[in-house]
């Protein structure tokens, strides 16, 4: 173990193995390598980490959360082993317009006025704006993009994702589910535009809302 790493000096971003491996596989693409990738911090004094593919990025559903206290122990008993954590800082925190702790959501399209999605299945109104949750994560050294914003949702994500349509990470208060599963939003504040990343199903900052 390190002498000078421990679970409360991680940060967003940071790497190490797992020599015991974590026992998960990606059925939809690249394998799964033993290096774990830390996401955010979680609730509480834990963190919420992820395996690594082996082409640097995570699969969706594969996140755990472990205390300080559980890495700690890893660390302590050699399963996990630090790499140069330095190097593999790939996710510029500092730059992010919003703490990494904040709930983020990607919008497909501009905002209604009166902030009310239109369901097509249902010919109604939604009660709130129809957005999808998003993972920060972290992109390739060489990128100037401080993170990777990807989506998580439905089949209709995937047709929205096609579309070229005005996206941006947004905030807001949580009001509801819709049709497809997707969250509800009132009193939506676009952070940034987002514009499409590297890899086809993450989008980066391309610059700020200020209106």
């Amino acid at each position: 173990m390190s002498d000078t790493i421990t679970a409360a000096e991680l940060t967003t971003g940071d790497t190490f193995r797992d020599v015991e491996g974590h026992g998960q596989t990606n059925s939809h693409g690249p394998s799964v390598t033993d290096e774990v990738v830390v996401k955010k911090p979680w609730s509480g004094d834990s963190w919420l980490l992820a395996p690594v593919l082996e082409n640097g990025r995570t699969a969706k559903g594969t996140s755990f959360a472990l205390s300080h206290e559980e890495i700690d122990a890893r660390f302590e008993a050699g399963r996990y082993l630090p790499t140069d954590l330095e190097v593999n800082r790939t996710l510029d925190a500092d730059a992010l317009p919003v703490d990494t702790s904040t709930d983020v959501y990607i919008r497909f399209g501009d905002i209604p006025d009166d902030e009310r999605s239109y369901n097509h299945t249902d010919d109604c109104y939604e009660d709130g704006v129809s957005v999808y949750a998003a993972e920060i994560e972290s992109v390739p050294p060489a990128s100037e993009a401080p993170a990777m914003f990807v989506p998580i949702g439905s089949k209709t994500l995937q047709i929205l994702m096609l579309a070229q349509r005005d996206t941006y990470l947004v905030t807001g208060e949580r009001v509801g589910t819709g049709v497809d599963g997707e969250p509800l939003l009132r009193n939506v504040e676009i952070v940034s535009e987002l514009g499409r990343g590297d890899e086809a199903s993450g989008w980066v900052i391309v610059g700020d809302d200020d209106e």
